[in-house]
């Protein structure tokens, strides 16, 4: 089993290995979208983004270079269609019909409505709603009602049939309605725009790249998760090398506990840290529990508590605050009570917690067992740097 092993984490290794120097040269994991935590954000990033390349006087001065051949991927005449008088909005607001996510008019011949979902699922009738208000405010123009998704979800036409009559929509309307996926139309035309001839300005082209790459990642079609695959491949087609794995996830799982073990005892000693009340000796890492003392928390009835746990994937730790009186629900009170508090993650309205920095989260891919092995003097830091905000 041990050769089977070692094999195994040189086969790993050396694609992994491969792919770094591959990223060293294209830096495919440099994106702004990403850099910024905005990638997976519906409104603010996608239907901006987008909205603001179909606006002839978006930002990128293009005119209407990008709006054209959108118009041409959802099906829309663009001769028909008045480019000079084209107008698009983001959020469009229709009343007691709710607000459609792009909307674009040239007021003479045609309305787009554009509802865009990236993870939310549609609300009740929320397409009909869209398809009355084009019928209702633009009785006498063109219409075309466009649904985008990530990837399509329809298993067949009669399940999107399913959909529409759920949604409202009629019968008579279906002629309205366009279906379309990031990763097939929108890749495509952002591609077809990036490359085609004159070229953009350098700035533009980048972006674009970046928000197709997020794109790629958003519907597993990047090159990291090619090499996954190609490492589960490995796994699953060979029966040694299947059970090597089997042995390093077990493996793991043991070093987490070990690690966390001993950050916790490297925290427990340390004096400029805090003083550990009611040590619990367990192995369940979840009653590990470091609270710090601190006469100005006490006045603000408060505690600043580093806790262990240790989730079925992965372990982990998190430092916060908690009101002492749980009765006290005021969670504006703690931040300004605190001051402004690093990095602090909300836990939504559970109590008696309150504000907390979960230190797996904020590490790539959440892991903790490298940020222990090899950033422990920077996780320690930070919670020093997170104790003094809290008790200053």
């Amino acid at each position: 089993m041990g050769d089977n092993i070692r094999k195994l984490l040189e086969k790993v290794s050396t694609k992994i290995k491969y792919e770094n120097k591959e990223k060293q040269k294209t830096a495919e994991d440099f994106n702004i979208f990403e850099i910024l935590g905005v990638a997976h954000l519906e409104v603010s990033t996608h239907s901006a983004f987008i909205a603001n390349l179909l606006n002839p006087k978006g930002s990128h001065s293009q005119g209407t270079k990008f709006l054209k051949t959108f118009l041409e991927f959802i099906g829309v005449d663009v001769e028909g269609f008045n480019l000079s008088l084209a107008q698009v909005e983001v959020e469009k607001h229709i009343g007691d019909l709710g607000r459609i996510d792009i909307f674009i008019t040239d007021n003479t011949n045609w309305a787009i409505a554009i509802e865009n979902k990236i993870y939310a699922d549609l609300g009740e009738e929320q397409l009909g709603r869209y398809m009355r208000f084009l019928n209702k405010d633009y009785e006498k123009l063109n219409k075309k009602l466009v649904y985008l998704t990530l990837q399509n979800e329809f298993e067949n036409i009669d399940s999107e049939g399913i959909l529409l009559k759920d949604q409202g929509v009629s019968k008579g309307d279906r002629d309205k309605y366009h279906h379309i996926t990031y990763d097939s139309q929108i890749i495509e035309w952002l591609s077809s725009i990036v490359n085609e001839e004159p070229k953009l300005p350098i700035k533009i082209s980048e972006i674009i790249n970046h928000y197709i790459q997020v794109i790629k990642t958003l519907t597993n079609k990047n090159n990291t998760n090619k090499m996954n695959n190609e490492i589960k491949d490995l796994i699953s087609k060979n029966e040694e090398s299947y059970n090597a794995y089997k042995v390093i996830v077990d493996s793991f799982s043991d070093l987490k506990l070990e690690a966390l073990n001993g950050l916790y005892k490297d925290l427990k000693d340390n004096a400029e840290i805090c003083t550990l009340i009611g040590e619990k000796e367990n192995i369940s890492l979840s009653e590990k529990i470091i609270i710090v003392k601190s006469d100005k928390l006490t006045e603000k009835n408060i505690e600043i508590r580093i806790e262990f746990w240790k989730p079925n994937t992965l372990g982990a730790f998190s430092i916060g605050l908690r009101k002492r009186k749980i009765d006290d629900t005021s969670e504006k009170g703690v931040l300004q009570d605190c001051g402004k508090l690093i990095e602090i993650w909300s836990w939504g309205r559970t109590q008696p917690h309150h504000y907390w920095y979960y230190f797996a989260s904020q590490i790539e891919k959440g892991d903790i067992l490298e940020a222990i092995y090899f950033h422990k003097d920077d996780v320690i830091n930070k919670i020093k740097e997170t104790i003094k905000i809290c008790s200053s």
